[in-house]
């Protein structure tokens, strides 16, 4: 029931970076916020030991949010234009929707 009627929002300092089915979004995550939370979760199996996510810096004040994307200053692919431009939440397929300018 649940894996057919329910979607995950997934949100970075009070904005929705990505959108969609458990499916989608766990086996395909599209924004970068998205793919660290799963690179970090734990795997129960000692001698694999704790992934670091793909991320850097310090979480930003949300007083304080930049003019452009809110995971600028933390993305590892972060472009000029994130910088400058909030990017808008696009359909990629199905019910699967992200707001980053890789996209």
């Amino acid at each position: 029931m649940v894996k057919h009627h329910c979607r995950i929002g997934v949100m970075y300092l009070g904005k929705v970076v990505e959108i969609g089915t458990p499916e989608e979004v766990i086996s395909e995550p599209l924004h970068p916020y998205t793919q660290a939370l799963l690179q970090a979760v734990p795997v129960p199996d000692p001698d694999i030991g704790i992934k670091e996510p793909n991320i850097k810096g310090e979480i930003q004040s949300p007083l304080e949010l930049p003019k452009g994307c809110v995971f600028y200053s933390r993305c590892p692919f972060a472009k000029d234009i994130c910088k400058e431009k909030p990017p808008e939440i696009k359909r990629i397929k199905g019910d699967h929707y992200v707001a980053c300018h890789l996209y």
